[in-house]
């Protein structure tokens, strides 16, 4: 388990027991007004055959707009110091890897 500061003196305790863990390669976002929901899946066909690309949507992941906007906040820090410490992403391009 894992502890982390929350606001107003409070404590978030983030239970682990029942966590698993995927992986995706593509991701994707669909809204309504009252949530707000991240597509994650695996592209199958990286080379691109004609128009087509194909993906295995794996998982979905909703959210309320303002639990949205707090992980959009994390994952911008979050990316910010990945490149502070490896070098920019260019998110256009797949070389270096499948992130």
């Amino acid at each position: 388990m894992a502890e982390q500061q929350a606001g107003q003196g409070k404590s978030v305790i983030f239970r682990d027991e029942k966590m698993r863990t995927s992986y995706a390669n593509v991701a994707n976002v669909a809204s309504t007004r009252e949530e707000i929901s991240v597509l994650f899946g695996i592209g199958r066909s990286w080379h691109g055959k004609g128009e087509e690309y194909e993906v295995d949507l794996n998982d979905r992941v909703m959210l309320s707009p303002f639990t949205a906007k707090r992980l959009a906040a994390m994952l911008v820090n979050a990316v910010a110091q990945y490149e502070a410490r490896h070098g920019k992403i260019d998110a256009g391009s797949q070389e270096g890897g499948e992130g």
